[in-house]
């Protein structure tokens, strides 16, 4: 796939997390120890990008503006989401009440009962819930399905550095239904007696 067709792509699906490095030429290199740190950093990078790829994730490089760093943008198809939240028994907002507090229930999420699910954004999951199965994906065994990846060793040794991106209507949702308060006392009433828990869980985590 052209990094053209991958950058389509990402638009249509949205972006999840953007990964960026410095790019380090191995021939530009200081001493023949500092090259072989950069060696051995560059093949980390690109089996990273092949695992990316290798997941089903959606991946576009580009330079930074000033050309010395690398920009991987990353989107994770639903289906790769789906598969994992199952396999992990990610809990996930019913449709079914509890009819004395008149709240959702969490179960574990389904492919096969999808539809007795309440989607946390328009991409069905939130953005919190996707970037925590991107990584839960990137560091199950490769056995099981995932990459293998050590994410805090790759952070830790300045190999990689991640920055997730927000969903931009997820939080324009809870601007309008949570943070938005009426210029009048009636107004400030509600904003204290009804906001919308459930929903703000799904979208910042339980803590």
């Amino acid at each position: 796939m052209q990094d053209t067709d991958a950058g389509r792509l990402g638009r249509e699906l949205g972006w999840d997390v953007i990964v960026h490095y410095p790019i380090e030429e191995e021939d530009a290199a200081e001493s023949p120890k500092k090259r072989e740190e950069i060696v051995r950093k560059n093949k980390i990078r690109r089996n990273f990008l092949w695992r990316l790829r290798k997941l089903g994730f959606i991946v576009a490089q580009q330079k930074s503006v000033d050309e010395d760093d690398c920009l991987l943008k990353i989107a994770a198809p639903t289906e790769c989401l789906e598969r994992q939240a199952e396999r992990i028994g990610m809990e996930m907002r019913s449709k079914k009440v509890d009819k004395k507090t008149g709240r959702n229930y969490y179960l574990e999420f389904s492919r096969d009962e999808k539809d007795q699910f309440l989607p946390s954004s328009s991409r069905f999951f939130s953005s919190l819930e996707r970037q925590r199965l991107i990584m839960s994906l990137l560091e199950e065994k490769i056995e099981l399905g995932g990459a293998g990846l050590n994410i805090q060793d790759l952070k830790k040794n300045k190999i990689l550095y991640f920055v997730p991106l927000h969903d931009e209507a997820g939080k324009k949702h809870l601007a309008d239904n949570w943070l938005k308060v009426e210029p009048n006392f009636s107004g400030f009433l509600k904003l204290l007696s009804s906001q919308p828990v459930d929903e703000i869980r799904d979208y910042f985590g339980e803590k």
